[in-house]
């Protein structure tokens, strides 16, 4: 009776969203807006994140100048993510440098997912990033962006 009654309780009290993820400000893209990231654009990864691949990827507080994360995106549209395979990229934060591996299937295993940011790490050691995963078509960023990165 006592787990109904605070089951009750929880139920009455109001839900608060403040609004945080659901934010496309700030938002940072790339010259031909193929690449968006927001806060919003990670929301949606979420969303998908678990038909996406066996592991998840944090939206990274890496690299945190602006003009870092603008080379990145970038270089991204430059690579080209295209068509509805999965793919997951790792990005060299100092040059922007892409690293990309395409799934085997729509859903990507640990090892796939893993095989750019090995790849980055072996060539340079660090300053390496899950930067974007494609998925159905869709490209979702993984840098976070702050405020002030407009």
């Amino acid at each position: 009776m006592a787990l109904l009654a605070i089951s009750l309780a929880a139920y009455a009290i109001p839900q608060v969203r403040n609004g945080y993820w659901d934010s496309d400000t700030p938002q940072l893209n790339s010259k031909d807006e193929s690449i968006v990231c927001s806060r919003a654009s990670y929301r949606d990864y979420r969303a998908i994140s678990s038909l996406a691949g066996d592991l998840n990827l944090d939206f990274s507080p890496i690299p945190e100048a602006t003009a870092d994360k603008q080379r990145i995106i970038d270089a991204l549209a430059a690579a080209g993510p295209a068509g509805n395979a999965t793919q997951v990229f790792a990005s060299y934060i100092p040059t922007g440098e892409v690293f990309r591996t395409q799934c085997a299937g729509n859903t990507c295993t640990r090892a796939e997912i893993e095989e750019p940011m090995k790849a980055c790490l072996t060539q340079y050691w660090n300053d390496c990033v899950h930067s974007l995963l494609r998925y159905d078509g869709q490209n979702y960023c993984l840098l976070e962006v702050a405020e002030g990165d407009e």
